[in-house]
């Protein structure tokens, strides 16, 4: 719990830096020690991986070898060389040109493409571009999904912070090109949807597809809006009732997004000076910066 607090907080100036078909794929989720992790296999033949679900990240990555620098996960690491469907993108490919920081100069068109993402937590991962074999559980018994030429990070220098032993990278699912669920794209008509359970005897499963729509008697939804990045998922928040006493949300543009939808943060976190309003001291000493 004090870890899951922690990555909560940490998170929060990472989305607020202060310098800047018919068949419903599913993966099942567990809920390891706050965090959730999605189940699915990798390349030809399928190697099982374990994940961190985030929808504040866009790039799918996990451990490869060889390390240079691993963080310890109960699983096998990853083999690319194994693997008769992977395959490392060029400097010059249209895959690299879709990586912001790819490592790569004008002059060296024919070196690998390279990534390197930093977490505010702490948490790091740096390694080779490439496209490789995905494959997904669905709701069909003995009828898995193979999805070909996903852009993945390979991993060969990762340090991970207040994170289990039991994830093996993150699946980037965040509003960008890269992201898995964009990547997914036209088959699954760019929707998604997840159901996250606390009890471990209540499954857990994110879906992809027309039918991962969530809809019936007594759903109750409110719509994605605009916010200061594109990589992320924002509502408008209007406010909060605290013992039957309303207290509105107050942002500059109110029809912007004021507040992220991340599954990779245990906790609800807002500016300090709404907690102020309802009589509650702030745990978090962080200022939000205004993007608006």
């Amino acid at each position: 719990m004090t870890n899951a607090i922690h990555r909560s907080f940490e998170r929060v100036k990472h989305f607020y830096p202060e310098d800047r078909a018919d068949r419903v794929r599913q993966s099942p989720i567990s809920n390891i020690h706050g965090q959730f992790l999605m189940k699915f296999s990798i390349g030809t033949p399928k190697f099982d991986v374990v994940a961190g679900v985030d929808t504040g990240i866009d790039l799918l990555w996990v451990q490869c070898l060889p390390c240079t620098k691993c963080f310890t996960q109960i699983d096998p690491i990853f083999d690319p060389s194994k693997s008769k469907t992977y395959k490392v993108a060029s400097c010059s490919s249209r895959v690299c040109g879709l990586i912001k920081k790819n490592g790569c100069k004008k002059s060296a068109m024919s070196l690998k493409c390279k990534y390197e993402v930093l977490y505010e937590e702490g948490s790091s991962s740096s390694g080779d571009i490439a496209e490789e074999t995905l494959t997904f559980d669905t709701n069909v018994r003995n009828s898995p999904i193979r999805v070909d030429k996903i852009i993945i990070g390979c991993g060969h220098k990762n340090e991970r912070v207040f994170q289990p032993p039991h994830s093996t990278g993150i699946v980037g699912l965040g509003n960008s090109d890269i992201s898995l669920a964009s990547q997914l794209g036209g088959p699954t008509h760019h929707k998604f949807s997840y159901c996250l359970s606390l009890q471990r005897n209540i499954p857990s499963l994110f879906s992809f597809g027309e039918k991962a729509v969530v809809s019936g008697p007594g759903t109750v939804s409110t719509p994605l809006v605009s916010g200061c990045s594109p990589i992320y998922y924002y509502l408008n928040l209007k406010g909060m009732t605290v013992a039957d006493k309303r207290i509105n949300y107050i942002t500059p543009n109110s029809d912007a997004g004021n507040i992220v939808i991340d599954s990779g943060s245990t906790l609800t976190l807002l500016p300090a000076d709404f907690y102020a309003k309802i009589g509650v001291y702030s745990c978090s000493t962080y200022q939000y910066t205004a993007c608006y």
